[in-house]
């Protein structure tokens, strides 16, 4: 029993830094749970925006059916109108508009645990996430600096916060990229060489190269649009190890890969009718363009007609930046989400990568890689999603849900090492170990309160608002569905997340003659209501009276359900004899 005990100290005393990884993830899963705890119930489970209702909506009918769409017979009167946004429909079927990784993932976790699930999925792969990001952090700039980073990777408030809104792709992208890289780093492990078979000699490499395969193409699946800087990442790691690579593991890699892609090319072909086609119409066009500039350029180049690259270098730029380029954009939009929103970061980055700088001849290659990896990556972050201009609120101000926040958790992620490198040389002029560990579990102390204070009471978009958001729809949502049929029709412009999949729901208005005929299509067959945004009586009399008119239906107050929002019934007009 003595050896026992002495045993456990000793297996204690060498692992302590993961138990307190291990700890702090299991933090982190209770307190990104919270928000969908508390704000769901078993009759009630709805979300803040389209994309999570889609990717939930999926990932709920895949569970239980297989399938990835539903038939929806009315749209074939109406021209493939109803369906809610991040939703398409083909000639009737109802289709998500989204990268389809995670919907088969989670579906499939749901299938074998049940649908009640889905919404702590994401949560729990953040949770994950923190342990390879400690375990790839370690690796490359030691034990102390990935201890500080996780700690503070696991308030970080952007990394909780969509956690929290658990639907989105980004934290399961995240998690299972920060794996792949973890496996990556120990593709090039020594080889045990008392092994006379070469696959018994080199296994280790090999499982870890088909590991690292399958997560970074299962990051991929849930978000592919990101293979515009994890290509270019991938490249530069394996330039950098070609040789300890050698043939074999990169082979092992790709299959890993493939595997992960393989559910995704069959979905393609089955939804939207081919291998590399998605629910992005935009993605497509832009595959198809590089495609095609890439055969040109290539055929240019090998004809020597190297005045001619020049168009189609530029005509490969604008399909990347499909968008826009727009660099003055992007240099004010980082200000606004790294520098204003996370001072501490910013600075403590900045002041790392300083630091590094004075003493680079102390550091090994993986850190230069790691240095120059992060600033390439995020330099294509900030300039391919800061061209674009989107606003998820609708004051249009900078807040942490805005998109630009989760598409830039890499870059934030990666400065963390180095906001923890300053941490840890400035503390590392202390004499005292004690006195070194204090001050810098104070420091993390600190900006674990001001993070959890961000991302709770934010008053635009933090949990707990978003909580008193959630409360307040559940009361609206019980009074519209009391107040139509089950087989009803809604037209609205924002609220189809509440509604569908309860009710059938079109996103429109009553500004194109073209829907309005539609409506007219379906409101002789189903119950057809319009939610939306109060009518004042002389804008209800001019829509009856002009363009309802025209198209033989009629607008009439149902109930006002709150102070800004009434349900209407829409009916075909009743014309007197």
């Amino acid at each position: 029993m003595k050896d026992y005990i002495k045993n456990l100290k000793e297996s204690l005393k060498s692992r302590w830094p993961l138990i307190i990884v291990i700890v702090a993830a299991f933090g982190f899963f209770f307190f990104a749970s919270s928000f969908n705890y508390l704000s769901q119930n078993d009759d009630f489970v709805k979300w803040l925006s389209p994309d999570e209702t889609a990717n939930y909506a999926s990932s709920k009918l895949y569970a239980e059916t297989g399938n990835l769409a539903v038939f929806e017979k009315y749209n074939l009167i109406s021209k493939d109108i109803i369906h809610p946004r991040s939703f398409r429909s083909d000639w009737g079927w109802v289709k998500p508009v989204s990268f389809l990784g995670m919907p088969l993932l989670y579906g499939k976790i749901a299938k074998i645990l049940g649908t009640d699930v889905l919404p702590y999925l994401s949560p729990l792969f953040g949770a994950i996430g923190l342990v390879f990001f400690y375990l790839l952090v370690k690796r490359i700039f030691g034990r102390s600096n990935a201890i500080i980073s996780t700690l503070l990777a696991a308030v970080f408030p952007i990394y909780v916060y969509f956690s929290a809104r658990s639907m989105f792709h980004n934290i399961l992208f995240m998690s299972l990229l920060m794996g792949g890289l973890y496996f990556a780093s120990r593709m090039t492990e020594a080889n045990n060489e008392a092994e006379n078979s070469y696959f018994k000699k080199h296994r280790r490499g090999f499982v870890f190269s088909l590991l690292s395969g399958l997560l970074v193409a299962g990051a991929l699946t849930a978000r592919t649009s990101e293979l515009i800087w994890v290509g270019p990442l991938i490249f530069v790691l394996w330039l950098f190890n070609l040789r300890r690579l050698g043939l074999v593991r990169p082979f092992f890699f790709l299959y890993g890969a493939l595997i992960s892609f393989l559910p995704i090319l069959y979905w393609n072909n089955v939804l939207y009718g081919s291998f590399i086609s998605s629910g992005y119409p935009e993605l497509n066009d832009s595959l198809f363009s590089l495609s095609q500039d890439g055969s040109a350029l290539v055929a240019q180049a090998g004809a020597g007609k190297l005045t001619e690259l020049k168009s189609v270098l530029l005509s490969i730029k604008d399909t990347i930046f499909h968008f826009g380029f727009n660099l003055g954009q992007s240099y004010r939009l980082f200000n606004a989400y790294v520098r204003d929103m996370f001072p501490w970061l910013y600075y403590a980055a900045g002041a790392g990568v300083a630091l590094y700088l004075i003493f680079f001849k102390n550091y090994a290659k993986r850190r230069w890689l790691w240095l120059g990896l992060w600033a390439l990556s995020s330099s294509l972050l900030v300039v391919y999603y800061g061209s674009w201009t989107f606003f998820d609120n609708p004051d249009r101000s900078s807040t942490i849900g805005n998109s630009y926040t989760r598409y830039w958790l890499p870059l934030y992620f990666g400065a963390l090492p180095f906001a923890s490198l300053a941490l840890v040389k400035i503390t590392g002029l202390v004499r005292y170990s004690a006195a070194v560990w204090g001050l810098r579990l104070a420091a993390i102390a600190v900006i674990a309160t001001l993070s959890v204070q961000f991302v709770w009471l934010d008053p635009a978009e933090g949990i707990k608002v978003s909580i008193e958001k959630q409360t307040a729809a559940k009361q609206e949502w019980s009074k519209v569905l009391a107040l139509t049929e089950n087989d009803a029709v809604i037209i609205t412009r924002y609220h189809d997340k509440l509604l569908f999949p309860e009710r059938k729901v079109v996103i429109g208005l009553f500004d194109d003659k073209n829907m309005i005929n539609e409506y007219a299509n379906i409101a002789r067959r189903l119950p057809t209501y319009y939610y939306n945004f109060s009518y004042q009586d002389k804008d209800l009399e001019y829509l009856n009276n002009g363009p309802l008119k025209e198209t033989g239906l009629q607008l009439e107050l149902v109930e006002a359900i709150t102070d800004r929002f009434n349900l209407y019934s829409l009916k075909p007009l009743i014309l007197e004899e």
